[in-house]
């Protein structure tokens, strides 16, 4: 990485000039961090963290080094710099930084990595991660009825999909956003194609809801193919 490179990537993901003032609780000084602007700045960088001579001299960042300032220098939670340590401010991206680091989680830690409520209570107790319309891989009106939406609703987190389920031509079931130009899908081709991913992401059941247009004899074949593939 040349002094140009760098300092383009820094101009990124430093958003350039953009600062914005902070004064804490107590009154003390806030320390700030600033943006490389000038190649001399980005040369300045390269001598400091460069230790082959050769790339020093050449105005060039070794991988090694370049690895090592990215996870040093540019993904801690908020850059400190002392050259405007007086001036209580702090640039956008040690803002950004700050509000995403743990001191800013509005939950506690372990409860944001674990399951810490009581699992054991009805399903109606609880708030259910629920995907509406979920055969829609594109838009409500147009577009077809996809399986592999459910896969992605149900690797996602979903615990509750729902099928729009009409009566098929060739007497099977089929899975459609009734009275659109939505292209339908065979109800039997969904359910085969979800059963792998069921419970990949979470051990909780998995609802499924039948929104029902069907005729009694493709209601029966829809149970029959439920419990063929999923078990009764």
């Amino acid at each position: 990485m040349n002094v140009d490179e760098l300092l383009s990537f820094l101009r990124i993901v430093q958003n350039q000039k953009l600062t914005i003032n902070v004064k804490t609780h107590d009154d003390r000084d806030r320390i700030i961090c600033e943006s490389i602007e000038k190649p001399e700045q980005a040369q300045e960088l390269i001598d400091k963290f460069e230790l082959g001579k050769e790339f020093r001299q050449k105005g060039q960042l070794s991988l090694d080094v370049c690895i090592f300032f990215i996870n040093r220098e540019l993904a801690s939670d908020i850059q400190l710099c002392n050259e405007r340590l007086n001036n209580n401010q702090l640039l956008i991206l040690g803002f950004r930084n700050m509000l995403l680091s743990s001191n800013f989680d509005i939950v506690k830690p372990s409860y944001a990595r674990h399951i810490y409520q009581n699992m054991t209570r009805p399903l109606c107790d609880y708030y259910i991660n629920t995907s509406h319309n979920t055969y829609l891989f594109y838009g409500q009106l147009s577009g077809e009825s996809n399986p592999e939406a459910y896969n992605q609703a149900l690797l996602a987190g979903c615990r509750a999909v729902e099928l729009d389920c009409y009566d098929g031509s060739d007497g099977k079931p089929i899975v459609t956003h009734g009275y659109t130009f939505v292209k339908p899908c065979s109800f039997e081709s969904i359910i085969r194609y979800m059963k792998p991913n069921l419970f990949k992401t979470s051990p909780y059941p998995v609802i499924l809801n039948l929104e029902n247009h069907c005729s009694l004899e493709q209601q029966k074949e829809m149970g029959r193919i439920l419990e063929d593939i999923l078990g009764g």
